[in-house]
């Protein structure tokens, strides 16, 4: 038997939050090319100011960079033009050693799962590697090795 509860009408009582939490996709599409002039990033930087002290949140002026050209963030360069992906983490992935158990394996898929959206045709070349983390199924062969993405 399964226990089941209408929750309609708590939902049509919940209010909806007014800044909801983005994902990081949404928080890097949104930081490329942010502001088209100083005027605009100085207009946009008061806003999130003024909301964050609204809600008693507060910036660490010592961690915060203002008017930048090239920002690191989340492991991704943020230009005017582009997202990429952190020229450190394109080296991390292309030197990774052959996965020899199965949590290294895990390890290599998360890092390169992470970054999906720029490799093309990622679930094809890796599914050979996913059908390994399978129970009672890692056995590290040969044919294995060319979709390590290096």
């Amino acid at each position: 038997m399964a226990f089941c509860i209408d929750y309609r009408r708590l939902n049509e009582m919940t209010i909806e939050d007014r800044y909801p939490i983005p994902n990081v996709d949404e928080l890097i599409n949104e930081l490329a090319g942010s502001s088209a002039t100083l005027e605009l990033h100085v207009e946009h930087l008061r806003t999130i100011l003024s909301v964050l002290r609204k809600h008693s949140l507060f910036a660490k002026r010592s961690k915060c960079s203002f008017a930048q050209q090239r920002v690191e963030y989340l492991g991704h360069t943020i230009t005017e033009n582009e997202v990429s992906m952190d020229q450190s983490k394109i080296e991390r992935i292309m030197n990774w050693p052959t996965p020899k158990t199965i949590k290294e394996l895990r390890g290599f898929l998360g890092l390169t799962g992470y970054y999906r959206r720029f490799i093309r045709y990622y679930g094809v070349i890796c599914r050979p590697l996913i059908d390994l983390l399978r129970k009672d199924n890692f056995v590290w062969k040969q044919r294995h090795s060319k979709h390590l993405i290096h």
